[in-house]
């Protein structure tokens, strides 16, 4: 365990780390091309030199400036969507140095989007810099399959910090604290073992409600497993000696999915803790608070709990439309967590 003071910068240290960590993976692994993503607070160029020097490729996120977004400002009217009234959004490469800081010239990805707005379309630029070679990674699948699943990476992290009580570290020494993750650790351990070698669960179908009757189930939904994805720090559900629970796979590694559990055999049984702001089943906006209101759930681990007031399972098709809207939206407002859930809902 270190302790980090709040006043230094938040990429001090990395280039130390890294020099211990990459010798000890090339050790184990020594044909393994090895790449190093981060997010704009480790651009620094120290690290990046650094990764040069020893062979070591990078996409690191780059802070957006003036330069930058000056040179992918009229990108968005010669993409996808430019001038249909619709999200516009185009890719460029270009070799880009700072005034001052970089020792040299690297190559920037830089993804431009315009979206619709009440008072014009609002831009939205993002940029990362890379030393993979254009003629190796276009830009589009560098920014979207390269840079982006970094966001599914930080879904573990917070999945130790929430679910498995990392965050429990108020203890009076720090022994106790210590003592604290290595638990949390060992539970992750265990989690990400039995969702490498467990089934993965069947994806169901749509399950189509009763308009005059909110609590009614059709046979799909009586057929399905029960499943609770609700993982709250402070709550606990308490498992009795001998009593019968099952294990919920979403995948067979920890980007598969998101939800595990341990679910007792009365799970089946729990309704929808509240309506989540749905109209009535015949409103015209009803698939799109729908899925907003899947992702809001998502938030607080209660995704399986709205699919029984929505009638949508997660990943829904046809609710698809309204989550890519909803994920350009949180992406505009810098909301980083709706944006990541909208993601995995549109995988």
């Amino acid at each position: 365990m270190r302790l980090r003071g709040a006043g230094i910068d938040a990429s001090a240290g990395a280039t130390d780390e890294l020099a211990r960590i990459i010798p000890q993976l090339r050790a184990a692994w020594s044909e393994v091309r090895l790449t190093v993503r981060a997010d704009s607070g480790s651009c620094r160029d120290e690290l990046l030199t650094w990764c040069e020097a020893q062979g070591v490729d990078y996409v690191i996120g780059l802070p957006r400036n003036s330069r930058v977004v000056a040179a992918v400002d009229d990108a968005p009217r010669e993409g996808a969507g430019a001038g249909a009234g619709a999200p516009a959004r185009a890719f460029r490469d270009l070799t880009y140095r700072t005034h001052r800081g970089w020792c040299r010239a690297r190559r920037v990805v830089a993804k431009a989007e315009a979206l619709p707005g009440l008072d014009g379309p609002k831009v939205n630029p993002r940029v990362v810099v890379t030393t993979l070679p254009a003629d190796v990674l276009d830009a589009q699948p560098l920014y979207e399959m390269r840079y982006c699943a970094r966001g599914d990476v930080e879904n573990r992290i917070k999945e130790q910090q929430l679910i498995l009580f990392a965050d429990r570290t108020s203890a009076a020494t720090l022994r106790a604290n210590q003592r604290q993750l290595t638990f949390s650790s060992i539970a992750y351990t265990l989690l990400a073992a039995l969702r490498r070698r467990g089934p993965r669960a069947p994806r169901r179908g749509p399950v189509r409600r009763d308009p005059d009757n909110n609590q009614a189930r059709n046979a799909a939904d009586r057929d399905a497993p029960p499943t609770n994805t609700s993982h709250r720090p402070h709550c606990r559900r308490e498992i009795n000696a001998g009593e019968k629970c099952r294990l919920a796979f979403h995948g067979h590694h920890p980007g598969g999915g998101m939800s595990m559990a341990f679910l007792r055999d009365d799970a089946e049984g729990e309704k929808p803790r509240r309506n989540y702001g749905l109209p009535d089943r015949t409103d015209p906006d009803y698939d799109r608070i729908a899925a907003r209101a899947l992702l809001e759930a998502a938030r607080v681990g209660e995704t399986e709990l709205a699919e029984r007031a929505t009638g949508y399972y997660w990943g829904e098709p046809g609710l698809k439309p309204y989550v890519e809207v909803i994920v350009r939206e949180a992406e505009v407002a810098g909301d980083d967590r709706l944006e990541q859930v909208g993601r995995r809902f549109l995988r």
